[in-house]
């Protein structure tokens, strides 16, 4: 994952095609069926070990979009709950903020 992750930043034209590149891989990870709470932290750690220093971030923030758009198709505790799991084995700063993200409606 990380060497995946490493290429497509070092392919990017730019800084901002880079986070482009990395928010892409994440979304289409996160829509993988082997992605869990015991697969999520390697892919965090991955990103975490690229050079592109917000890749964990782009990551974190589309579970959290995640989250809004099953909410969007089921409802807020369903979709909570979900993201809840997904995340309960990650390092518990990063799951905090996923969590506070989720209560509060808005990811920063």
């Amino acid at each position: 994952m990380c060497a995946f992750a490493q290429w497509l930043i070092n392919v990017a034209p730019s800084t901002a095609a880079a986070a482009d590149n990395v928010r892409l891989l994440s979304r289409d990870l996160l829509r993988r069926r082997w992605m869990s709470s015991s697969t999520l932290p390697y892919c965090l750690k991955a990103y975490r070990a690229t050079t592109h220093s917000g890749a964990d971030t782009i990551l974190l923030r589309e579970v959290y979009l995640g989250f809004e758009e099953l909410a969007e198709s089921t409802d807020d505790n369903m979709a909570a709950r979900f993201s809840f799991e997904l995340i309960s084995r990650i390092d518990p700063p990063d799951a905090y903020r996923v969590r506070a993200a989720i209560l509060s409606r808005g990811f920063e």
